[in-house]
């Protein structure tokens, strides 16, 4: 299972939250910076483990767009083939 940790302290902006997500999870430099973008990227790293540490920082940096970011991978915790960590 590969696993990826992100730290909530790097997601300043939602372009360098998205940056950041391409870096870490080595997405191609094409996918969009939106939240439909990032659900469909999910869905094709199935068998991982993802950990969100820092994640207070989050909605703190992106308000009420963080918050909708977080709730993608909430939604990801449910699909089959996820383990994901989001400590606060």
């Amino acid at each position: 299972m590969n696993r990826y940790v992100l730290n909530g302290t790097a997601f300043t902006s939602r372009e360098a939250a998205y940056s950041y997500m391409q870096q870490i999870f080595r997405w191609p430099d094409y996918v969009g910076h939106n939240l439909d973008a990032l659900w469909d990227m999910l869905q094709d790293l199935r068998g991982v483990e993802i950990e969100i540490n820092e994640a207070r920082a989050i909605p703190e940096q992106l308000g009420d767009y963080g918050l909708r970011l977080l709730d993608v991978f909430g939604d990801l915790q449910r699909e089959e083939g996820y383990s994901v960590h989001i400590y606060w």
